[in-house]
């Protein structure tokens, strides 16, 4: 508001708690549409999928998205283009959305890390298959995670022993 920016869309890379449960107030104040993966729809729904249970301060009220999203889906939004890459592992339905040389990661890459996979969803194999697609990826992108530091992907696959694309005797 203080910009006079107008909120179209609002894209959840997954759907634990702490990714969506501004979500359903921001729509309902905006206007705007939640977008997020079809394998993660669920958790918009269920206080136990999406962890919010485990959290008693935290009063998540469940809603439903009004575009579910999948692999190589493109989101348009005025010049920005952005391509969806289902990367699952922290989640079913995790996302990692891709545009220029941008790559908004949620919680699957971390800077010198990953995200965890031992909640609702997880899968630690299916998190290794994202992470080798994400160090396939033709040049170099900033990366933005879900917390933490910005990197660069070419950072992560000489550093980052999740990538499976370090080399050890450089990494120190």
């Amino acid at each position: 508001q203080k910009n006079n920016l107008t909120l179209k869309v609002i894209i959840l890379t997954h759907g634990h708690f702490d990714h969506i449960g501004a979500a359903k107030e921001l729509k309902e104040q905006s206007g705007a549409k939640v977008m997020i993966h079809e394998q993660d729809a669920e958790m918009l729904e269920d206080n136990r999928k999406n962890l919010a249970v485990h959290f008693d301060v935290y009063d998540y009220v469940p809603f439903k998205a009004d575009a579910l999203l999948k692999d190589g889906d493109t989101i348009e939004l005025d010049e920005l283009r952005m391509e969806v890459i289902h990367t699952p592992g922290h989640s079913k339905g995790s996302i990692t959305l891709r545009f220029g040389n941008v790559l908004l990661a949620g919680d699957t890459l971390f800077k010198g890390s990953a995200g965890r996979t031992d909640h609702y969803g997880g899968d630690y194999q299916s998190l290794k298959k994202s992470l080798a697609r994400l160090a396939n990826l033709a040049g170099d992108y900033v990366v933005y995670s879900g917390h933490g530091p910005e990197t660069t992907l070419a950072t992560e696959r000489r550093t980052n022993p999740y990538m499976g694309t370090a080399d050890y005797d450089n990494c120190f």
